[in-house]
């Protein structure tokens, strides 16, 4: 079966381009040490980070959220550059991608700010026409904002 070109690409980037699981792993933990909470197993990482911080932060840490997450984006930020992991085969499919002319593009539910210094510290800006991400739009996704 052959199927057309696509006219453009959109991707999400963490754990889809990057593996990022053990940076959220170990922010998530220096968090739930902070705010007094037992820390979370990588199994436990996984199975329940599924929404944006905005989404999921008033529901765990109630009226300390806000807290809870600049928290959560200073430690994650403290690491991030120097922990970041390509998944195997990411900047191939990318290389690919831009010899085919195809527009290719990032959401993400990750802070714009950190999202694009990663792209940038991995050499990966110029693959992406937008790179897109928390508090670069309304709401997160999956709203189609």
């Amino acid at each position: 079966m052959s199927l057309p070109q696509p006219s453009a690409i959109l991707f999400d980037w963490d754990n889809t381009l990057v593996d990022t699981w053990p940076l959220i792993h170990r922010s998530l933990n220096m968090l739930m040490e902070h705010m007094g909470h037992e820390p979370w197993s990588m199994e436990k990482v996984r199975a329940n980070v599924k929404q944006s911080m905005r989404d999921a932060f008033p529901e765990m840490f109630g009226e300390r959220w806000k807290e809870a997450a600049d928290f959560y984006q200073n430690a994650y930020r403290s690491m991030h550059l120097e922990a970041l992991t390509p998944l195997a085969g990411a900047q191939e499919v990318l290389k690919k991608i831009a010899e085919k002319n195809i527009y290719c593009a990032v959401v993400s539910n990750k802070r714009g700010v950190s999202l694009r210094a990663e792209a940038e510290h991995l050499g990966w800006g110029h693959y992406f026409v937008k790179t897109i991400g928390a508090d670069d739009v309304l709401r997160d996704k999956p709203h189609p904002d």
